[in-house]
């Protein structure tokens, strides 16, 4: 049946008598380009003797390229599982790549590599922390009353007064350390594109889509362009993040990021940030918390920032006061005001 859709290559390993019957790594081709590799470590993973190998194979294919991250990540984690055994020290990219801070660690398993979880479980992200923000202890603050000018990180529950607390430049802000943490951006308002239909003439003039949702809140005269030229502060906060560990409605995550000092984004701020935001990571989907406009339907949306298998989007979600989020993954887009 596999070789119905294509090639598979197998490359063994010699036995004691220079026999190669030990199977280590599979490619198998869908067509002319590889449907995926495996190998035999658990979940299929390559294990970690043939990553050289593997690597030196891949060449020889002409998307073998987009394969390489895979085993720069493999290499990558066999080295820090090595440190481990040995009782050395982690270094700053270590941890950072073993926490995923950046990217999630992708193998060619079909589920994630077990020693992930092995060596996070011999970690302690409190003596970790320090590392990875280059900071002493004391220079990590847990609740609002501890934020100083030298603050350079934070770690806790968001409490009311924690934006205006917080140190303009602070990067290094979690409510979980490291899954949950608050990201901040800036963009762009009032760059002189006039209106709705200009937004989305010069979206797809960058190679980009409208969905027609997003177009027929663009073409609503509720949608309204900033005049003049500003630069907007945003504020990136999961549902979780906001306290709302079941789940919320949209009108009580609005309501939570106001009484914590933000505010609503104008419209502007969802065609504006796909314009502007040209390296938004695969699968991502950013929704904007602003006043809802409706669609052709006379349904209540909002703008929402996607990119998926099929390029950068413009679309949108449900704006419902009573639509329901629930809290993993689900990230809202709010203002910062300025100080």
């Amino acid at each position: 049946m596999q070789l119905k859709g294509g090639d598979f290559y197998v490359y063994y390993s010699e036995d004691e008598d220079g026999n190669s019957i030990i199977p280590r790594a599979a490619i198998r081709m869908s067509e002319n380009q590889i449907g995926e590799v495996r190998g035999i470590a658990a979940e299929q993973n390559l294990d970690p003797y043939i990553n050289a190998v593997v690597q030196d194979k891949l060449k020889e294919f002409p998307d073998g390229e987009q394969y390489e991250k895979k085993v720069h990540n493999m290499k990558t984690l066999t080295d820090i599982e090595r440190k481990t055994k040995a009782d050395a020290k982690l270094t700053k990219n270590d941890l950072i790549f073993l926490y995923e801070m950046n990217q999630p660690i992708e193998g060619f398993g079909y589920q994630r590599d077990p020693r992930i979880k092995e060596i996070l479980e011999t970690r302690n992200p409190e003596e970790d922390v320090p590392i990875v923000f280059e900071c002493a202890p004391e220079e990590i603050a847990h609740n609002v009353s501890e934020i100083k000018e030298d603050t350079k990180a934070y770690i806790g529950k968001l409490e009311p007064g924690i934006f205006d607390a917080l140190p303009e430049n602070i990067e290094n802000v979690y409510t979980k350390f490291p899954e949950e943490k608050i990201k901040f951006r800036k963009i762009e308002l009032g760059t002189g594109i006039k209106d709705g239909m200009a937004f989305k003439k010069t979206i797809e003039e960058k190679g980009m889509e409208v969905s027609n949702y997003a177009e027929s809140m663009l073409k609503n005269p509720d949608f309204k362009v900033i005049g003049e030229h500003n630069d907007a502060d945003l504020v990136e906060v999961s549902v979780g993040s906001l306290g709302f560990e079941n789940g919320a409605e949209y009108a009580d995550i609005c309501k939570r990021a106001i009484e914590l000092g933000l505010k609503l984004c104008p419209a502007e701020v969802g065609p504006q940030l796909r314009l502007q935001y040209k390296d938004q990571p695969m699968g991502e989907w950013l929704r904007v918390a602003m006043k809802a406009i409706s669609d052709s339907d006379g349904s209540p949306r909002v703008f929402r920032v996607d990119r998926s298998d099929d390029g950068l989007w413009l679309v949108t979600s449900l704006g419902w006061p009573d639509n329901e989020w629930i809290p993993e993954k689900r990230r809202f887009l709010f203002l910062r005001p300025r100080k």
